[in-house]
């Protein structure tokens, strides 16, 4: 039996080429806020805040005797809205 020489640098370049992905290209989903429902919503970043509408629907406002109360809010062109606002159209 012969062996002839095996060259490393191919072996390696097969190697190599066998362990690579083609790269995709990631574009950042953006989200429609138009759309008020609970999806969206859940779908927005959620923060501990206060809710910037002034005329609020949100009922623990009216348990606390209608002081503001700190609440899951999400950020929509700058100003901050809870859940319930945001289901009702409020910064459309």
């Amino acid at each position: 039996m012969t062996f002839e020489k095996v060259d490393l640098s191919a072996i390696a370049g097969i190697v190599a080429k066998g362990n690579t992905r083609p790269q995709r290209a990631k574009a950042k989903a953006t989200i429609d806020t138009s759309v008020r429902d609970h999806n969206t919503w859940f779908k927005l970043k959620q923060e501990f805040g206060e809710c910037s509408n002034e005329d609020c629907i949100d009922p623990r406002l009216i348990k606390n005797g209608g002081n503001k109360t700190i609440a899951m809010v999400s950020e929509i062109d700058g100003k901050k809205t809870c859940r319930y606002c945001f289901l009702e159209g409020f910064l459309l």
